[in-house]
């Protein structure tokens, strides 16, 4: 399972097919088609029950009507079989917490030339009681290296599903009901994952893409020291908006030339003939268009939903703004995705009236001298030789190299304590401050209890003594790289906003 083990299984189908108790359901279960011009990255969805008595029961297929990989009738039953079949002796481990383990395995099935993400749950039904089920997406196999890099986005995504699935299992007792209810989901899931892939970023970029081109085309040079600035703040999530397709798509290339291969896998350009295309959390980089108003649709919800802070670019008004910092976005978020979860469990009970926890903009002013020196010494250099990308590929590492430098020097403190790792699929391990780490890594365990809360603001002024990081927007770049190879150490060293009232409390009282 990603973010725990790998479970990545080879699946090889007999040369005689078995008479499983299940295909007495091959011609029973709901099909529906999605026109593969519409999704033409994956075959078909599948949405499979575990039956006591005939075994994995397919209970719906989203298929690819017209695609060029179609899947067989044999193929979905040898995939729902053999996805559900090895949970027969987990099935009172997942009932016992339903809707709160989610599996997610992958499967190269390499006789039906097809790879399968699936992801096995459990969910109460009324008619039934707790049940296993497994909700798997079926791609071409030559499509396996496109998918990896998104797998993270997929993995949220279809968690997301699998919790709006169980809600509505509970809510309703027949099994048509519920599916005509989320018939929606899977094809919005499937043309998402598909116009990131056809969009994303190519794996090298050149300055004569970018910005960096030539300095006399610039509008501000100024606003291009901030754009790059705040994108790094805010671990390189970027918005771009603005009217002209190809001035947006040129911003989204010069902020991803300081982003890795796999980051700007999960970006996504504007397309000429899609430009009215919706935020999308999650990504890493995307543009938006304006409409005739000079106005963009930017749901504050999905804002809040992304698991890093955003950074939003205006390529128009000139203007550079972002969100909370992390530490402070984690946990609004968390509190967020709390106060979805029991809508989507108890739809029919009024919100308790408390404040909606929801993320906006803000000016950003921060000027960051390694900012500054890098682009004034860039523009020096000849745009035709490969001189630029040489030295911007040194300021990258040079990012990482300080990064590297501050975890050192954090893991160096008395109060800092090795990571605790949690089980996967039941959560994060215990701990007084730290989350589930926003950038998908395993999340680290810092010894932060509020009696030694205090002690971190001096260890931040040694840190930034020692590193030669007194610039506050140069600090801010170095400690979100840093976070990106060591996630955890945001909320460690600027502290949990959770506990900011005790911290103060002790304060006071050492004074």
């Amino acid at each position: 399972m990603f973010g725990g083990k790998e479970n990545f299984g080879v699946l090889k189908s007999p040369h005689r097919r078995l008479t499983l108790p299940s295909d007495i359901f091959a011609t029973g279960y709901p099909k529906r088609e999605l026109t593969a011009r519409d999704c033409p990255f994956f075959t078909s969805a599948l949405l499979s029950m575990w039956d006591n008595i005939v075994g994995p029961r397919i209970q719906c297929e989203w298929n690819m009507f017209g695609s060029r990989w179609e899947v067989n009738g044999r193929t979905i039953e040898y995939i729902a079989n053999h996805t559900l079949n090895g949970e027969i002796c987990r099935t009172e481990e997942l009932a016992a917490a339903p809707g709160q383990i989610v599996e997610n395995k992958l499967y190269v099935v390499a006789d039906h030339d097809i790879m399968v993400s699936a992801f096995i749950f459990s969910c109460f039904q009324a008619k039934q009681g707790p049940c296993v089920f497994s909700l798997c997406l079926l791609l071409p196999l030559q499509n396996k290296a496109s998918y990896l890099p998104l797998h993270k986005l997929c993995e949220q995504r279809m968690k997301e599903c699998v919790d709006r699935l169980t809600a509505l299992f509970q809510q309703h007792s027949e099994t048509s009901t519920v599916l005509d209810m989320f018939a929606d989901e899977m094809p919005k899931f499937m043309s998402l994952v598909d116009g990131i892939n056809r969009l994303s970023l190519k794996e090298r970029l050149t300055t004569l893409e970018t910005a960096f081109d030539d300095a006399d085309t610039l509008q501000d040079m100024d606003f291009l020291k901030r754009c790059i600035t705040s994108h790094l703040q805010t671990c390189g999530s970027s918005i771009v908006v603005g009217k002209s397709v190809s001035e947006v798509n040129k911003m989204l290339k010069t902020l991803a030339l300081f982003l890795s291969q796999h980051e700007r896998q999960c970006s996504r350009l504007v397309d000429k003939d899609h430009s009215d295309i919706a935020y999308e959390p999650d990504l890493f980089l995307q543009g938006l268009i304006q409409d005739i108003l000079g106005d963009v649709k930017l749901p504050e919800q999905d804002i809040t939903r992304s698991r890093l802070p955003s950074t939003l670019i205006d390529l128009d008004r000139l203007t550079v703004k972002q969100t909370n910092q992390l530490h402070k976005h984690d946990v609004v978020r968390q509190e967020f995705l709390e106060q979805e979860h029991l809508k989507l469990q108890r739809p029919n009970e009024q919100p308790d009236g408390g404040p909606q926890h929801t993320i906006c903009f803000h000016q950003t002013s921060d000027r960051s001298e390694l900012v500054q020196v890098f682009v004034h010494e860039l523009f020096q250099l000849n745009p035709r030789c490969g001189a630029r990308e040489a030295y911007l590929d040194m300021f990258v590492r040079r990012l990482h190299r300080s990064a590297l430098a501050m975890i050192a020097y954090v893991k160096a403190d008395p109060l800092y304590r090795p990571s605790v790792q949690s089980t996967p699929g039941t959560g994060p391990a215990v701990s007084t401050a730290i989350a589930p780490g926003p950038t998908g890594m395993a999340p680290n365990t810092f010894n932060t209890a509020p009696h030694q809360a205090s002690a971190r603001p001096a260890i931040v002024r040694n840190l930034r003594s020692d590193l030669s990081l007194e610039n506050e927007g140069d600090f801010k770049i170095i400690l979100a790289t840093a976070e990106k190879l060591h996630s955890g150490l945001f909320t460690w060293l600027l502290g949990d906003p959770r506990l900011q009232g005790e911290r103060y409390q002790h304060e006071f009282e050492a004074l």
